[in-house]
């Protein structure tokens, strides 16, 4: 779940990285470009934004957009920014031992800029942030700023990183718990209600998807439908109650078999549950289903009313087919559905 919330970030994150990635070029180029017709930094200083800054945002922003480096956006975002703020780090000290102070607004920009608009995680953005304010404490000190004007400079950018943090953190706990409400609604969307297991509609869709994929990959599907024998009967002696607490137990048994990743268990209906294999192995593909068959009756849930045991049992329909021209989705469970009436 964790991982799922990180990619959904990242991806929410991509469009707000790239806007403020081109804002911030923008904003150094223009700013660089103000200087040199001014006058009011060294050529040293504009040197280092176009030689230094502007090639660390691009490769940001191209982050953003490129298939080989989208996956590891956060890691070059964090990266790039944090080389980013020492430069612009050593570029205020320097401008401030030149006589512009103006130039502190570059490193609390950048600050701004990692916790707020790069669309990074909390822990990763108080990480860069913190970073950068010791870097600036460490350059000041070693290039020899007045102690006064380190401490007050530095008090600022760490206000900023201090700001910048609160404000990721109340966005990431607001998105944790959006996506965590959205995931519920789906599981309930997805879920049947008194079994635990998929839908008939959830099935639906998954068999359409998994039948597709074995179709391109040229491998075999295994359709087993389960019904649980004489459940009128068992109703009618036992009460509805105890039939709901009977589909529970069988319905746990059947997850508790769906072990494999692409396998899927669901209600099809009433008493019925289908369960769908991928790529069955031949010896699983052939004693999976009894197995539940067994497991079933292991249980020794009474049933007065069966004609073929004291106890609940269920019957079991298989289908194994390998997709191909010849063959299509409505015909394997066609073929599961009729296994399971012959049984």
């Amino acid at each position: 779940m964790e991982q799922e919330f990180r990619d959904a970030y990242l991806e929410q994150s991509m469009p707000r990285g790239r806007i403020s990635g081109v804002i911030a070029l923008v904003l150094v180029l223009g700013i660089t470009c103000i200087d040199l017709l001014l006058g009011t930094v060294s050529e040293n200083i504009s040197l280092l934004r176009l030689a230094v800054l502007c090639p660390l945002l691009a490769i940001i922003l191209l982050a953003t957009y490129l298939p080989l480096l989208r996956p590891y956006y956060s890691q070059v975002a964090a990266t790039g920014v944090l080389l980013v703020g020492v430069t612009a780090n050593y570029i205020c000290i320097n401008g401030a031992l030149e006589g512009s102070p103006h130039l502190l607004a570059g490193p609390v920009l950048v600050v701004a800029y990692a916790c707020l608009f790069l669309g990074l995680l909390f822990n990763t953005a108080i990480t860069v942030a913190a970073m950068i304010v010791a870097s600036y404490g460490l350059l000041g000190w070693f290039l020899g700023l007045p102690l006064n004007q380190l401490l007050y400079t530095g008090a600022m950018l760490s206000a900023a990183a201090v700001i910048g943090s609160i404000a990721v953190y109340n966005l990431e706990h607001a998105l944790r718990v959006t996506f965590r409400e959205t995931r519920q609604l789906n599981e309930l969307a997805e879920r049947d209600g008194l079994t635990g297991l998929y839908n008939r509609r959830m099935f639906d869709d998954y068999i359409q998807r998994i039948w597709r994929q074995s179709r391109r990959e040229g491998v075999p599907l295994e359709v087993i439908f389960l019904d649980i024998d004489s459940f009128k009967l068992y109703n009618d002696l036992y009460g509805h109650q105890a039939g709901d607490d009977c589909l529970k137990r069988v319905a746990e048994t059947i997850a508790w078999s769906s072990k494999r990743p692409f396998d899927l268990c669901a209600r099809y209906g009433g008493e019925e549950f289908v369960m769908v294999v991928y790529a069955p192995p031949r010896d699983y593909a052939e004693t999976l289903p009894d197995q539940i068959r067994r497991d079933v009756l292991s249980l020794a849930i009474p049933h007065k009313g069966s004609e073929v045991a004291p106890y609940v049992t269920i019957s079991a329909g298989v289908a194994v087919v390998r997709p191909g021209a010849d063959r299509s989705l409505a015909g394997i469970i066609q073929l599961a559905d009729q296994a399971l009436y012959e049984a």
